[in-house]
Order: structure tokens, then C-alpha cells, then sequence
């Protein structure tokens, strides 16, 4: 056998005639992309202590590569270090690895069983994609993103999917059918795939755990999908703000850029069920007046008559509301004000903003 190097890194591996087994020296520390790719009779690779880095298609269409011993050392393999290896049925990942890249198994149509390291917090798209017979899965708890198509065309997901209506590995949700239109994520689900319910046209209604921080991968292609429910809040399935909307309800912050209309509209139907919210309530004293002539323009009376009963509207504030009121032509909601502050707040010069506005 005869190896390319060069400041500890494997270039390239120059095979001999028939050579089946290849022990990679000490010292290698990383080993560049395609470096054994296509050697088609390579059976058995041994791997060194200290190896940290495997580049692209290392070991790309080796189809009769049988077994590999990788070291703990390895932190990175990279995009299909190991597609269309035809004849590896089993192999044991490196326990400091943390993301399983991109098409990394891609193909391996002999894979059986894949068991990932704690640690790994990431599975990218199309990692165990057409492993036709990969029938067991083990996915550790720090797993917190797979993309989309990882475990597509594997035997363990065609089976997992004819015995359960939620396909759940680890505290991953990986696949979802819909029962009666609908799909309850349980607490116990911390991340959901991409794509886990891609273009499923039966998808109506999701009703996800408030930790679940980033929805909109998961459900492209579903048009029939109407509400998304999260901590009891049920909004409009809208596929451009759903991942913001989330972000305000879990993390409870209201900073996300969209739309005011849209972002107001949102916040006071929170409110309307979560007066009680520290943060909520921080953020809309702070942007008050702005959303108070939001509700004003939309002629939210019931809003506005609870803001009355917490005692947010008073003798501070409650002119500017009559005056927008005034100059934007919303007369129930000028009435509502002006009978509000007669009542429970008084005059100091009765008719003041009146004769302000009209110069009587």
C-alpha cells in the first residue's frame, strides 16, 4: 500500500493490485476529500488514534468496504464520507462527533443498524437517505435538528410508520399522519424533522409543546393546514410568520420584525387570554399608545374595556386615545373613551379635546 501525506494529512491512497485491508499510519491527523473514493476492492480500513477530520466522499462508492474502525479522536466527517458504501452493514460512530453531515450514509444499501452518540446534537438532510435496510435507530436525547429526508427509504421508517400514527425517535418527531385531520406533538417530543409533514394534504390542525422553537421546515407543502395550538393559544397556520409567532409564544420575545398589523393583532389576542404574562405585559406598556390606536383602528372594544378594568388607561393617557380616536373618525371607540373618562377619571376642563379639535 502506498499513501500520499503531507503535514500529517492523507492526500490521496494508492492501492495495490487486489489489496483488501488498509491500516492508515500514526499521525494522521486528517484526510482529505475522495481519498479512497471508488477503490472497489477495499474490504477492511483501520483508522489511527488522533485522526480528527475526514473530508468529503472519503470513502465514496468503496461498494465492497465491509468494516472501519474510526477513533473517538474523529470530530468531523463530512458530507458523504461514506455514500454508496454497498457492503457495510454495521459501523460504530466516533463518540466525539456532533453532527452527522449531509448525505453521510447516503445509499448504503447494507447499513442494518445505526446507533448515534450522545452528543450528537445534529443530523443533516439525506444522512441515512435510501438505506433500504436500515431497520434499527437508536437516537440519543442531545439530538436537536435532522433534516430533511435523513431517514427517508430506510426499512426503519416504512415500518415505523405502519405501526404508529407519530414516528418518535429519541425526542425527535420524526414522521406525523394525521388522525381526523389533526396531530398532537407530545411534551416529551423536543425537536421536529424537517419535512415531517411535508405536502400532507390531510394536515388540518397541529398542536405542538411550547418548546418547540422552529416549525416551518416541517410542514411545507401542507395547504390544507388551518391552526397551529401552542400553550392553549390557538393562531392562523401562516407559513412565513408560524416560526416567529412561536418564537414569541415559547421564548417570550416580542422583538421578531413583521408587519405591526399583524404583529399587534397577535400580541392582544395573547393578551386577551394571558394578562397575566410579565414579559407580554413589559412589551406592550412600552409600545402602549402605538397598540392602543391599533385597537382603535381596529375597533377592538372588548380589548380596550379590559385595558379599562387593569387600570392601564388613565388620566395620563387616555386623551392622546381620545384625540386619535377624533382625527381617525372612530366614533364608537370615541365614545367608549370619553364616557370612560367622565366616569372613572373626570374632567379637569370639561370638553376640552373637543373644542382642541373643532376650535369651538
Amino acid at each position: 500500500m502506498a499513501f500520499e501525506i503531507e503535514d500529517h494529512v492523507l492526500i490521496k491512497y494508492i492501492p495495490e493490485p487486489n489489496e483488501t485491508k488498509v491500516i492508515v499510519p500514526e499521525g494522521i491527523t486528517e484526510i482529505k476529500t475522495f481519498a479512497f473514493g471508488s477503490c472497489s476492492n477495499l474490504k477492511e480500513v483501520i483508522l489511527p488514534e488522533g485522526l480528527i477530520k475526514m473530508g468529503r466522499d472519503v470513502f465514496s462508492s468503496c461498494r465492497s468496504l465491509e468494516k472501519i474502525i474510526i477513533p473517538d479522536s474523529v470530530i468531523m466527517m463530512h458530507t458523504r464520507t461514506f455514500m454508496d458504501c454497498d457492503a457495510l452493514e454495521k459501523i460504530t460512530l466516533p463518540k466525539n462527533l456532533q453532527i452527522i453531515k449531509s448525505d453521510l450514509f447516503l445509499c448504503c444499501k447494507h447499513l442494518k443498524e445505526i446507533d448515534i452518540p450522545d452528543g450528537v446534537t445534529k443530523i443533516e438532510s439525506g444522512a441515512f437517505h435510501d438505506c433500504i435496510r436500515l431497520k434499527q435507530v437508536h437516537l440519543p436525547e442531545s439530538v436537536r435538528y435532522v433534516g430533511e429526508q435523513a431517514f427517508s427509504g430506510t426499512a426503519w421508517l416504512r415500518t415505523q410508520q405502519k405501526k404508529n400514527a407519530l414516528v418518535i425517535a429519541g425526542n425527535v418527531l420524526i414522521k406525523a399522519k394525521p388522525v381526523n385531520g389533526v396531530v398532537i406533538v407530545p411534551d416529551t417530543v423536543k425537536t421536529i424533522a424537517q419535512c415531517a409533514f411535508y405536502n400532507d394534504p390531510k394536515l388540518e390542525k397541529l398542536v405542538i409543546p411550547p418548546h418547540i422553537l422552529n416549525l416551518d421546515g416541517a410542514i411545507i407543502g401542507c395547504r390544507n393546514l388551518k391552526t397551529i395550538t401552542c400553550e392553549g393559544f390557538t393562531f392562523s397556520a401562516n407559513p412565513n410568520k408560524t416560526y416567529l409567532f412561536i418564537r414569541m409564544l415559547s421564548q417570550r420575545d416580542f422583538s421578531p420584525r413583521m408587519a405591526l398589523n399583524i404583529k399587534y393583532r397577535f400580541l392582544w389576542e395573547l393578551f386577551d387570554s394571558r394578562q397575566d404574562d410579565p414579559e407580554l405585559n413589559a412589551y406592550i406598556k412600552k409600545h402602549f399608545l402605538k397598540m392602543c390606536q391599533f385597537l382603535i383602528d381596529e375597533n377592538q372594544i372588548s380589548v380596550m374595556k379590559k385595558l379599562f378594568s387593569i387600570g392601564w388607561i388613565h388620566k395620563r393617557n387616555i386623551d392622546k386615545l381620545i384625540s386619535y380616536a377624533i382625527d381617525h373618525q372612530k366614533t364608537e371607540m370615541q365614545i367608549l373613551l370619553m364616557d370612560y373618562k367622565n366616569t372613572h377619571i373626570g374632567y379637569d376642563d370639561t370638553g376640552t379635546i373637543i373644542k382642541k379639535k373643532f376650535a369651538l
